[in-house]
């Protein structure tokens, strides 16, 4: 299945808009950076920086909707009601929150947030430079 099948599915399913999708997938994905990193202000900003960690997160959030479909496919019979919608939105949501994901990132992942890391320190080390 195709990631655009796999979003097409959970919207009809659901019944969110692509807006509220890609704003939970963003603010899920922060969240787990937080969760990951213990509140790590630094290294959440940091990596939320990067290609890697989006590429990583948006891989382990489309395996997650792909078990969410699996399970929740035939509610409704295709059809959902409202209240129906609802409550698949919150099991949605709630699959992918932080605590239930029980993936961590690559060392490629790792190794793009310390080059972000080391940029950063860099950039200011000139900065002040440039300023003293």
């Amino acid at each position: 299945m195709l990631r655009t099948e796999i979003q097409a599915a959970v919207m009809s399913l659901t019944g969110i808009t692509w807006d509220e999708y890609t704003e939970q997938q963003e603010q899920l994905g922060i969240a787990y950076l937080f969760t990951y990193t213990g509140g790590d202000t630094l290294g959440v900003n940091l990596t939320c920086r990067t290609q890697a960690y989006w590429l990583w997160y948006n891989n382990q959030w489309d395996i997650i909707d792909l078990k969410f479909l699996n399970s929740y496919r035939y509610t409704g019979e295709g059809h959902p009601d409202k209240a129906t919608r609802r409550w698949l939105k919150n099991e949605w949501i709630t699959a992918h929150q932080p605590e239930q994901m029980n993936s961590y990132p690559g060392k490629y992942v790792i190794d793009a947030a310390w080059a972000a890391m080391m940029g950063e320190a860099i950039d200011e080390i000139h900065r002040e430079e440039i300023y003293a």
